[in-house]
């Protein structure tokens, strides 16, 4: 069993984002992202280019996680 650590943000929806997490923008491409820790910050993206912080609750919605 893995433990998915909180990244303290919440989701639009107020559903709270764990690590490893599908979530979806509100986008007109509704893209999605899979929430990582890497080096000390949570990125929804693998490139690294793209941080997950608390402003992003409002365009963010959890569409799936490891354990559905």
């Amino acid at each position: 069993m893995n433990l998915m650590q909180y990244t303290w943000v919440k989701d639009k929806n107020w559903v709270e984002i764990y690590e490893w997490d599908i979530v979806s923008d509100d986008s007109q491409w509704g893209l999605i992202y899979s929430i990582e820790f890497h080096e000390a910050c949570w990125y929804c993206d693998p490139t690294k280019n793209y941080y997950l912080t608390s402003d992003m609750s409002s365009v963010f919605e959890v569409v799936w996680n490891i354990y559905e």
